[in-house]
């Protein structure tokens, strides 16, 4: 007896050991990264992602990244990694009606008649690798629930954020009446912002600079929708200065980690913003296959010696026309430029004197062949363009809205760009 008490005294902690290897890493704030794929290992064995379903891994629909906190001594660090997914067919629950046909390539939010004018929805899911009181987010998944009251033009706003623990499932299983039951819930504060145009079916993380708070981008019934902390908030700038703001959802925009002795540190000042290309949700094969296109731009608000080294960008000031006046090349060319090229496997393309090309890139076995992207700087910086590698992802059935965003690693921030039947990121390393 004595010597099985003494074997179990011994196995308790090596169980525990084991256990706290495999399954806390899984919902520590200490994960690296935002995956390529968000499959029950990067959660648990119950914490499914419900609520994205189908487009779980479409990055181009959802957010993620980590959030800045203030620590003892007042400056901003970086804190938990948070992922933020909008919920399948979002634009169709909206909805009385199935949208329009001439809308679907575009993944639209049209504002319309057809829009269902009262609802309670869960419209997204966050999965966290630690706690954020501000939004009310606990460790775990939490199902985001909005409410929406309409009253001739006018349509009112609530939402809260519902922690539902290691049982993800629940946020599409059980409804959102019953989710929001709980007295004890903190309501959130909901803002309805400017948009022209259709609104892309996604969410986003915002951030607050005048408090140091994150918040939350969504695709609403009525336009682009924010879901804050109750009281007073700051928005996030709307750009341009001309009557007509770029909608929120098609860009993105957040600081940028720089990495110094292999620890991720916030600088106080790299901040970029990324535009997609006017023409990006027109681009096909056939035309990266011709050549370099345009698909991204980005503006970046102080000099970067990290991102100038990796990505080749300068400083760059924020879009001041609409994202349309981007193919006017006096406004694009004040802005760093992404482009895209694609060469089918044993032939050539893409060529660009003076670049130096890598010598390994991930193969797209889908299409048969190799992506590159290629970074200009601004006009008047003489520099040659630099080209990197790019990974190609196949969604067969699931196009991604035709925006762009940032991509949280580990060691090397870069971007998501919507591609033909996929997704594309940039990489920096291979």
């Amino acid at each position: 007896m004595k010597k099985l008490l003494r074997f179990v005294s011994w196995l308790l902690p090596v169980a525990a050991v084991i256990v706290a290897v495999l399954i806390w890493p899984r919902l520590s704030e200490d994960r690296p990264e935002c995956p390529h794929d968000w499959t029950d290992h990067d959660t648990t064995s119950t914490n499914h992602l419900s609520i994205p379903d189908a487009i779980t891994n479409v990055p181009e629909y959802h957010d993620c990244q980590r959030f800045l906190v203030k620590n003892e001594d007042g400056n901003l660090v970086y804190d938990s990694l948070e992922a933020i997914f909008v919920r399948y067919d979002l634009e169709t629950l909206y909805r009385i009606h199935p949208r329009s046909k001439d809308l679907e390539s575009l993944g639209a939010v049209p504002v319309d008649s057809e829009l269902k004018p009262n609802g309670l929805l869960v419209v997204g899911q966050v999965l966290s690798y630690g706690d954020y009181a501000p939004l009310g987010i606990k460790s775990g998944s939490d199902c985001l629930v909005l409410d929406w009251r309409s009253n001739g033009n006018e349509t009112k706003y609530e939402a809260w954020m519902v922690s539902v623990g290691d049982n993800g499932d629940r946020c599409k299983t059980e409804s959102p009446g019953h989710l929001i039951e709980d007295p004890n819930l903190v309501k959130l504060d909901v803002a309805l912002v400017r948009t022209v145009g259709v609104v892309p079916p996604v969410s986003r993380w915002d951030w607050d600079a005048k408090d140091s708070l994150q918040y939350i981008g969504i695709a609403c019934p009525t336009g682009w929708c924010e879901i804050h902390s109750p009281g007073r908030y700051q928005s996030s700038p709307l750009y341009s200065e001309y009557l007509d703001p770029i909608t929120k959802g098609l860009y993105d925009e957040q600081y940028l980690a720089t990495y110094v002795s292999g620890k991720i540190t916030h600088d106080g000042i790299t901040f970029g913003t990324i535009y997609p290309d006017p023409l990006l949700a027109h681009q096909t094969m056939s035309t990266y296959r011709s050549g370099w296109q345009p698909v991204a731009w980005v503006a970046l608000r102080t000099a970067s010696t990290a991102y100038k080294e990796k990505l080749n960008f300068d400083p760059a000031s924020p879009l001041k026309v609409p994202l349309s006046g981007l193919a006017d090349r006096k406004n694009s060319a004040l802005l760093n430029e992404v482009d895209l090229c694609f060469v089918p496997t044993g032939k050539v393309g893409c060529e660009y004197v003076g670049a130096h090309f890598p010598k390994y890139c991930p193969t797209d076995y889908t299409n048969h062949g190799t992506w590159y992207a290629r970074e200009t700087p601004p006009a008047g910086v003489v520099r040659a363009p630099t080209i990197t590698c790019t990974e190609f992802r196949f969604y067969p059935g699931n196009q991604a809205p035709p925006v762009v965003r940032w991509r949280w690693e580990k060691d090397d921030e870069t971007m998501w760009i919507s591609c033909p039947a996929g997704c594309c990121q940039v990489k920096v390393k291979v």
